[in-house]
């Protein structure tokens, strides 16, 4: 199911009311919560529901053999096995085409030609961001961080909650699984009515006709749109990207809140940041601390010299790359974020840094990011080799048509940075103000909303897929 198909608000009425109506009935809220993400989940192909349900099994019953257990080396086996059951489940379908296409091309290069079947695995929407979610709670046990929940539907209700479960946030179990166990005292929170129709709009009015409007004929067919155009698309890509991804981040904060739960923010108004620390702290928050916390730590960290350090992360961000797609493109963008974090450490760089103001150096870091995003963006590192050489050519002749072209993504490339830059540092707060308002005041703020999403309908630029349902 997607946030922005029409099936997802009566389904999320429904199950509110449902909800509140078992109150007094601890159990049965847990159990309606678990249908309702199995349903909402199965919606898109119910034979991948059991994926859910095998790694939500390995990891529940791996955390209490490892709590239960006294032997450390025991405890370590059991969470390798939990880690190869989950990792390997999530390789298989995100990646084995990727390694088997990497390693005939490999072979062919010494002359071995290969022939195989034709792999044709359909990657399960979200299994990224539920698989990282599972395995959390077992290494926190493991870690000695958080004890094991006393019941297993109310872990399994934790793994699928709805609002976060197809492209987060990444949710630790020992921030949500104590709301779960509060869950008789949850009421509703009115600004996430505010909050899903915020991001509603975010996406439907910014996101998609950015895509439509140029980013995505321009990637596909770049010589088209040579020089100005071109730039003016991998701008429009940076700010898609973050309105598309905030924008579902927005609706499950707002999805969670009406059920009384409080889902961690995951972005804070990157393209301000000034360096790689700053903008990993303020994009993807949640992938972010779990790569660091999990793979970052774990490798070392900081703590074995300066060359350990940069290796360390440089591994971290070529795995992050390589989590958000099996394609050397995906590889590659990792691969410039770690270089950037590793360079930006350097003594030198950073005495030169502190010279520079803040604003020429966050201007600086963003085109580093817009940058990167078109390998990001590209399907192929050929496509990425004809961006860069349609970006080369800024004294193109710009023909009528684009004139016009130009003046429309410069408009809505305008309002994404005013939002970027001014309303979502407050968006929290905006939320506080509206729940405090009049009814009458609320309801003109929603009937504004409303008028937004009508006229969205409207338009011929609607595209309704989140772009990280394929991560």
């Amino acid at each position: 199911m997607n946030f922005t198909s029409i099936i997802y608000l009566p389904f999320l009425v429904i199950t509110l009311i449902l909800f509140y109506a078992l109150e007094g009935h601890t159990r049965a809220r847990y159990w309606l919560l678990l249908i309702a993400s199995y349903i909402f989940y199965a919606w898109w192909d119910v034979k991948f529901l059991s994926l859910i349900i095998i790694i939500s099994l390995t990891n529940y019953l791996a955390g209490k053999w490892i709590h239960e257990l006294d032997d450390r080396l025991r405890q370590r086996w059991v969470l390798i096995m939990s880690l190869v059951i989950s990792l390997g489940i999530l390789g298989y379908f995100k990646y084995c085409k990727f390694f088997v296409d990497t390693f005939i091309s490999f072979m062919a290069q010494f002359g071995l030609h290969i022939s195989t079947p034709i792999l044709t695995i359909v990657l399960p929407v979200g299994i990224s961001f539920y698989t990282f979610q599972a395995m959390s709670y077992t290494i926190d046990i493991y870690r000695g961080v958080m004890k094991p929940t006393d019941s297993a539907l109310k872990f399994f209700t934790y793994v699928a909650f709805f609002p976060q479960l197809v492209a987060g946030p990444i949710v630790r179990a020992r921030d949500l699984l104590p709301q779960i166990d509060s869950i008789e005292g949850n009421t509703l929170h009115e600004e996430g009515v505010f909050r899903i129709m915020y991001g509603l709009c975010k996406k439907l009015l910014l996101a998609d006709v950015l895509a439509r409007l140029i980013v995505d004929p321009a990637f596909a067919d770049p010589m088209r749109y040579r020089g100005l155009p071109m730039l003016l698309a991998i701008y429009g890509y940076t700010f898609q990207i973050f309105l598309d991804f905030s924008a579902y981040t927005d609706i499950a904060i707002g999805s969670a809140q009406l059920f009384g739960f409080r889902l961690p923010e995951n972005f804070k108004s990157p393209y301000l940041s000034a360096d790689p620390r700053e903008f990993w702290s303020r994009w993807h928050i949640t992938l972010s601390t779990w790569l660091r916390d999990y793979l970052y730590i774990s490798l070392g960290g900081n703590r074995k010299g300066k060359r350990r350090t940069y290796v360390n992360i440089l591994i971290t961000f070529f795995l992050g790359g390589l989590w958000h797609g099996a394609g050397m493109n995906f590889v590659i963008w990792g691969m410039l974020h770690g270089i950037y974090a590793v360079v930006y450490r350097f003594e030198a760089v950073s005495t030169f840094l502190k010279k520079i103001p803040r604003k020429i150096k966050v201007l600086f870091f963003f085109h580093l990011c817009a940058f990167a995003w078109i390998f990001f963006r590209s399907s192929s590192m050929e496509q990425v080799s004809m961006v860069l050489s349609s970006l080369t050519s800024l004294g193109y002749y710009l023909s009528p048509a684009h004139h016009v072209l130009v003046l429309k993504v410069l408009v809505v490339l305008g309002i994404s940075l005013a939002l970027h830059n001014v309303t979502e540092p407050r968006i929290e707060k905006l939320g506080t103000v509206y729940s405090s308002l009049p009814a009458v005041a609320r309801g003109a703020v929603l009937y504004g909303f409303s008028l937004l999403l009508y006229y969205a309908s409207e338009l011929s630029y609607l595209h309704s897929t989140f772009i990280y349902f394929r991560f």
